[in-house]
């Protein structure tokens, strides 16, 4: 149940993320030659499943990263929500470091390396 709580959370921040317009298209191995060219879409669910389970590439990371200097703000339940870049990419490096702990609790229990005794 934690583990979707925090899941659900990211899926959350991130299409909060993308409607402020915080997070930024990355090429990290090759940068584009031309503006036409077609780029992979942001799907925010994916993004935070990708965050979330280590050994898991669902190529959004790769191409997508929340910009640390930028702000913007979205609409949320009819008010106005400002939203950070680097708020976001706090949040998401936390969800990193929970879906290594939750993960490997995961493992132990189905293992059975862990008991509750």
């Amino acid at each position: 149940m934690w583990s979707l709580a925090v899941i659900g959370l990211g899926w959350l921040m991130v299409t909060l993320g993308a409607r402020a317009r915080v997070m930024r298209a990355t090429w990290p191995d090759a940068p584009p030659t031309s503006e036409a060219v077609a780029y992979e879409k942001l799907h925010p669910l994916l993004y935070s499943l990708e965050v979330f389970l280590p050994f898991v590439n669902l190529h959004q990371e790769r191409y997508w990263w929340p910009d640390a200097n930028a702000h913007g703000d979205c609409i949320v339940l009819g008010r106005g929500l400002r939203m950070s870049g680097a708020v976001l990419r706090y949040y998401l490096w936390m969800q990193v470091i929970a879906g290594w702990l939750l993960s490997a609790i995961f493992v132990a229990g189905v293992t059975g390396l862990m008991r509750n005794d």
